[in-house]
């Protein structure tokens, strides 16, 4: 994770985060082939377990996967769930552990969401990366809806300022935030094509619920299986547009004008984090203009590695299409590393 990396090249004395046997939680994505067409599948076994669930203090990362602002100031997690094997709550019950503690002043048990174990360990130093998932839910379903897909702004807004403000006023710690990438600089977006060609038989437009997928239009990672069983094909059914409300099986197209308002919320939501940090004098790491850079097609140089944003082949991004992997999270570091050198004045060595 980009904190770790940090606190690796901090120096840190001790970073605890948590883990899990293998094959994890839920299993790791393995790349089975790689042609004539990707097949990435979870690797086989029942799911791992905690290996340090007994450590006994709110963990240093407490990114929870699939985290809101909603949940960063609200939603607990009991490990006792997650060991009697109830993964409804999995990434919470995981990472946060501890539903309720006392309060110091009474005694009363009060909840221990991940703001407030983040405050108890009266940190010398933070990073706040959250947001994303306030509007990633528009392009993983292929449709934009407010208050279902994506957070209402004025309540992003409300979040986002309870956060920032306890962080800046309940402890003494410096805080460094980033903002957030579009999910138009993902590979769950930009990876599939919306032609098809078939050897012998010539190259087609594929087709959606509401007609051909156009030059503008995106289709999501999640196609690529639908397309695979003849969707969107001559004589095949229509891929579907839009999140299914009855199953919840998610839309797989993201058309113009859907694309428009995703990007049109994105501006918005970086927009309320960048005025929130000004308030407090806190710096902003811009991985949204990092992220669009390189999948503009700039490769970056990480390590004597190239990078791009190119699905399974860049090196950026996991099986996913949406989370880094290793070397992905390592330029997020490198980023965060040199906005904290100049803007603290300090001088924590880079990542090799």
């Amino acid at each position: 994770s980009y904190p770790a990396y940090l606190a690796q090249q901090a120096g840190a004395p001790v970073f605890e985060m948590p883990t899990v046997s293998e094959p994890g939680i839920e299993p790791l994505l393995e790349l089975l082939a790689l042609l004539p067409n990707p097949v990435i599948q979870p690797k086989p076994g029942a799911p791992g377990m905690p290996t340090n669930a007994e450590y006994p203090y709110p963990y240093n990362n407490l990114g929870v996967p699939g985290s809101n602002t909603f949940d960063l100031l609200n939603t607990t997690g009991d490990i006792y769930n997650l060991l009697a094997g109830n993964l409804d709550n999995v990434m919470h019950d995981l990472i946060l552990r501890f539903p309720a503690v006392p309060d110091p002043s009474t005694g009363d048990l009060v909840p221990f969401p991940a703001i407030a174990q983040a405050i108890a360990q009266n940190p010398t130093f933070v990073t706040l990366w959250i947001g994303n998932n306030d509007i990633l839910g528009a392009a993983v379903y292929g449709t934009p809806i407010d208050g279902i897909t994506m957070t209402p702004v004025d309540l992003f807004q409300e979040y986002y300022t309870q956060a920032v403000g306890a962080l800046a006023t309940m402890t003494t710690a410096d805080i460094v935030i980033l903002n957030l990438p579009r999910a138009t600089s993902i590979p769950f977006v930009t990876t599939v094509d919306n032609y098809l060609t078939i050897p012998g038989m010539g190259t087609f437009q594929l087709m959606g619920e509401n007609g051909p997928v156009e030059d503008d239009d995106y289709l999501t990672l999640s196609a690529s299986g639908l397309i695979a069983q003849g969707y969107g094909l001559p004589g095949g059914p229509p891929l579907p547009e839009n999140i299914n409300p009855a199953t919840g099986d998610p839309g797989v197209i993201l058309r113009a004008e859907e694309i428009a308002v995703i990007n049109e919320r994105y501006d918005v939501l970086n927009g309320i984090i960048a005025s929130t940090a000004a308030n407090f004098g806190i710096p902003v790491v811009d991985m949204d203009a990092a992220f669009a850079d390189i999948a503009g097609g700039n490769h970056w140089i990480l390590g004597g590695i190239e990078l791009s944003a190119d699905f399974l082949l860049g090196g950026l991004f996991s099986y996913d299409g949406v989370h880094a992997q290793n070397i992905g999270y390592a330029l997020v570091a490198t980023e965060l590393i040199r906005t904290i050198n100049s803007s603290f004045d300090a001088n924590i060595p880079q990542l090799n």
